[in-house]
């Protein structure tokens, strides 16, 4: 059986770093090691992690400075011994079957580098993660697409060599995203996507998350910061910039037209006129 490390920081979300541990205890699949990372938390993560370390010797602990959760994933990786990588939030969990199907799969098919399931979310928001919901299990990969969009969770199951073909988890990403950020540098020379359609992962929605709190102005540095990190990957694709803006204000443009077009307002009268109330005579 393939040792797969399951990575684990932890940055004040020690009210949620048992469930996360549980999970990983409770896999099907039993040849892991989960290391904890401690990224400098000033909650009480260290008793948790020591706690589940003194009975279960697969599970271990690191303690260090504050980087970041992509310095954490780093330095979790690093210490690791798996052939397989597993990256955990440590307020998400992971579902009973996933180590061992996810596994199977990269144990068996070489032209597969990532794999992942299907999705759900728990805490302030019950329901399927719609985004990753996708019927077939090989994904017709399109990088292209995949530049402007991302499609796969951070807990996905990949390969240590293709670790170590990357920079690892950009720190530069300050605000987020640092996990899409990753998937380009581990799919940009070629491999699959592999999807599962079992439940293997469950996403703890937070009203008050990072993730949930970007500003414009952060996103718009993320976007960025990642046309930089893979310039040579966009430029390849994408035409100029300047061809682009132009395109953009022709659409624009032929949009104002229509909504400016007597067609147009006419539609707009015959859509909305039912639903107008009429004035009642007494």
């Amino acid at each position: 059986m393939s040792l797969v490390s399951v990575i684990i920081p932890c940055y004040k979300q020690a009210l949620y770093l048992s469930e996360a541990i549980n999970s990983v205890l409770s896999q099907t699949y039993t040849n892991w090691e989960c290391i904890i990372v401690n990224d400098g938390s000033p909650d009480n993560t260290e008793d948790v992690a020591l706690a589940f370390s003194e009975k279960d010797t697969r599970i271990k602990y690191l303690n260090k400075a504050n980087g970041g959760l992509a310095d954490a994933r780093n330095a979790g990786i690093n210490i690791s011994n798996g052939k397989y990588i597993l990256p955990l939030d440590a307020d998400d969990k992971i579902s009973s079957v996933y180590l061992e199907k996810a596994i199977a799969i990269l144990d068996t098919r070489t032209d597969v580098k990532v794999v992942f399931g299907n999705g759900e979310y728990f805490g302030d928001k019950t329901d399927k993660m719609e985004l990753w919901y996708f019927r077939d299990d090989i994904l017709e990969y399109d990088i292209s697409h995949f530049l402007t969009s991302n499609f796969i969770y951070c807990s996905s199951l990949y390969r240590r060599t293709d670790y170590n073909q990357t920079n690892g988890y950009n720190t530069n990403m300050k605000h987020g995203w640092e996990d899409w950020d990753f998937w380009l540098s581990i799919l940009k020379n070629g491999g699959k996507v592999y999807k599962l359609l079992d439940i293997c992962f469950y996403y703890r929605f937070n009203a008050n998350s990072m993730l949930q709190s970007l500003t414009h102005e952060k996103k718009i540095y993320l976007y960025n910061q990642m046309y930089q990190n893979h310039k040579e990957l966009y430029n390849g694709i994408f035409e100029s910039p300047i061809n682009l803006y132009i395109e953009n204000l022709s659409l624009i443009r032929q949009l104002n037209l229509i909504r400016n077009s007597r067609s147009y307002r006419l539609a707009q009268l015959a859509l909305l006129n039912p639903f107008k109330k009429k004035n009642k005579t007494v």
